[in-house]
């Protein structure tokens, strides 16, 4: 099993290797019990339908869009900040994160 990850890993784009460093650093940091929800939600993924699987896809583009749009109007600093703080949080308090920012951005088209 290590060598086929190993083989997949050296065949891999740098971006695609920064993108899964990122990850594992994000799951070390996982308490057990936010890596049980984790593994549940994964489950319950694989095991959905697939307009199940579509929505919720259009879901995470949605909320990735949105952050994407907030990101866009800060300073280079304090978007990396901001991206530091966004990564720190739990996939709970990721979704009131980016609730208040859609209210925010509502609220400042009005």
């Amino acid at each position: 099993m290590e060598i086929d990850i190993l083989q997949r890993l050296l065949k891999a784009k740098p971006e695609k290797l920064r993108v899964l460093r990122k990850t594992i650093e994000r799951v070390e940091l996982m308490t057990v019990d936010e890596r049980k929800a984790m593994s549940e939600r994964l489950h319950a993924f694989r095991n959905s339908t697939t307009e199940e699987k579509k929505m919720l896809m259009m879901r995470l583009k949605n909320r990735s869009k949105a952050f994407s749009q907030l990101l866009k109007k800060l300073p280079p600093e304090e978007r990396r900040k901001e991206m530091e703080y966004f990564r720190s949080l739990n996939e709970t308090q990721r979704g009131d994160y980016l609730m208040k920012a859609k209210a925010k951005q509502a609220f400042s088209k009005e």
